[in-house]
């Protein structure tokens, strides 16, 4: 029991760490300098600090082992989440190898062509346009892209020598974006003039998500290719629109499919309005405000 319970604190020290933020990192490094101190002082003064309280050293240990086990039990109860997560989790140094999968941190005119080529075709299939569902205009994007390169990033794969993933991120005008939220538009007739420039990035309030996504094999290949991406386009929104600001962005995004759906959830994001693309089933369309904080 103590074994497993060790292993679980272990494994939520460690999710805590990486996925939690600033709040998450201290607790863990605070819980993790607790132990190690508690467990130096019991093992060089064991028998002084037994002796003065009268127990034999098994008793000290079994009284140490109540607080401890306390603790660790809350910490499993509170991130019990994170810890069913991370059982999921491939190892770190695989999901960012570079050797095999390179983060793209801003829209070039490679990964452009990708998107637009391959990308969303094979994402987002479409029996009455080749393009792909719900796709603005190749040309549209195209000048959105020009406009400014800070509104995609993608997964490159060395082995595969292609593409294997990107996120759209369309910072765009307030106007724009509250037909959006009240569903008096959809992002597929976003256009070029609704995009913020890149000069004027750091003031942006609004951005959209209107694809993203991965390809690959297998399940867990797309897991550590979908990690990758998210980290990629986490790391290029904190630079690039967090750099120089405090003040916060809305994210907007649509689970217009089921993957859309799980992502807006995971993330958090809340149900503002729905949208209609024009066939009949309405599509949620979600928010949430963030924060330089919440990209690290």
């Amino acid at each position: 029991m103590i074994a497993r319970l060790a292993e679980l604190t272990t494994r939520a020290i460690s999710n805590l760490r990486n996925l939690g933020g600033v709040r998450a990192t201290l607790l863990a490094f605070s819980v993790t300098g607790i132990v190690g101190i508690v467990s130096k002082l019991l093992t060089d003064n064991e028998s002084r600090i037994a002796l003065s309280l009268g127990l034999s050293a098994g008793a000290l240990y079994g009284i140490c082992l109540v607080p401890l086990s306390a603790v660790i039990l809350t910490i499993v109860i509170l991130e019990r989440e994170r810890i069913r997560k991370g059982k999921a989790m491939p190892d770190p140094a695989e999901v960012f190898d570079l050797e095999e999968l390179v983060p793209v941190l801003e829209r070039t005119i490679n990964l452009g062509k990708a998107i637009n080529s391959s990308l969303i075709p094979m994402l987002f299939p479409s029996t009455s346009n080749e393009i792909g569902s719900e796709t603005m205009p190749w040309d549209e994007i195209d000048k959105a892209g020009a406009k400014n390169r800070y509104m995609a990033v993608g997964v490159y794969s060395n082995r595969d020598r292609r593409y294997v993933g990107y996120a759209s991120f369309w910072p765009i005008r307030e106007a724009s974006a509250l037909k959006l939220i009240s569903g008096e538009m959809t992002d597929s007739q976003l256009t070029a003039d609704d995009v913020i420039p890149e000069g004027e990035r750091q003031s942006c309030r609004y951005a959209v998500v209107p694809g993203i996504g991965v390809i690959g094999d297998n399940g867990p290949e797309r897991v550590r290719r979908a990690l990758c991406l998210m980290r990629a386009l986490r790391r290029m929104i904190a630079d690039q629109y967090f750099a120089d600001r405090r003040a916060p962005m809305t994210i907007i995004a649509t689970a217009y499919s089921t993957h859309g759906a799980k992502w807006c959830a995971h993330y958090k994001m809340e149900q503002r309005g729905i949208i209609d693309y024009g066939d009949g089933v309405p599509v949620a369309i979600c928010t949430r405000e963030i924060r330089a904080r919440d990209l690290h």
